[in-house]
């Protein structure tokens, strides 16, 4: 039997190219990115209401945010302590 030559994982260069597909194998944090471990969803949405960076997080109440479809305990913890080690809280003083 004939091996497929796109049975790689690897995407093929023509669809790199087409849409504009860059392979990365280790994505570096920085200080503006949300704490590891906090969960796809809440990341949606936090910047589905304007919230990219983590900073951003202290100018809004903790309540605000739990009531955010998809921002759960995990993720607002993970951001309660990412802003304590910034020596940030959220708006209304919590974390």
């Amino acid at each position: 039997m004939a091996k497929n030559r796109f049975s790689s994982s690897a995407p093929s260069p023509a669809v790199s190219v087409c849409v504009g597909f860059t392979p990365v194998t280790e994505k570096k944090a920085t200080s503006n990115e949300f704490p590891p471990g906090v969960a796809q969803p809440a990341i949606r949405v936090l910047k589905s209401v304007g919230i990219t960076r983590l900073e951003q997080c202290a100018k809004v109440t903790e309540a605000k945010l739990a009531m955010l479809h998809g921002m759960g305990p995990n993720a607002l913890g993970l951001i309660r302590e990412a802003l304590k080690a910034k020596g940030q809280t959220f708006a209304d003083g919590s974390g």
